[in-house]
């Protein structure tokens, strides 16, 4: 289907654990569409690490699913070292390409602090979490941008 799209997307998401993936990418770097490697388990991870098409990818994305707010940070803190640049094991700014961290549900806002102390990108959106730090319901993403801008500030 890729081949017969007429206007393309400026980057499309491929998330590395579903099948298919590596081909879905090599189609759309080859009709010239950006490719952000979704990256959400080890096993992703190290496929994406061994692929040819990692040098490809003009960002990674690693999302810490909805797993308690304690072990969020050794959860991204492994995923981030199994995509990084081989030989560099110093700086979690070592890679290809660019990194963003974000999480899902409860791991939302701990990864969210966890990228800006980290100094990676990161997103927030109701495909992350429909609550609040304070756990009321946000009334759509603009609330959660502004949440976020106030959370990151203190």
């Amino acid at each position: 289907m890729i081949e017969s799209w007429y206007e393309l997307p400026d980057f499309a998401s491929v998330n590395w654990h579903e099948e298919g993936a590596e081909e879905v990418a090599g189609l759309l770097h080859h009709r010239g569409v950006g490719i952000e490697a979704g990256i959400w388990q080890a096993y992703a991870a190290r496929r994406w690490a061994s692929s040819p098409l990692r040098y490809k990818c003009l960002r990674v994305l690693i999302e810490v699913q909805d797993v308690p707010a304690e072990t969020v940070e050794s959860e991204a803190a492994r995923l981030l070292e199994l995509v990084k640049e081989p030989g560099q094991s110093e700086s979690r700014q070592a890679f290809q390409a660019p990194a963003l961290l974000h999480g899902e549900e409860r791991s939302t806002w701990v990864a969210l602090q966890l990228a800006a102390r980290w100094g990676l990108d990161t997103r927030i959106g109701l495909e992350d979490t429909l609550l609040l730090p304070d756990g009321v319901q946000a009334d759509g993403n603009a609330e959660l941008v502004a949440a976020a801008k106030f959370f990151l500030a203190i």
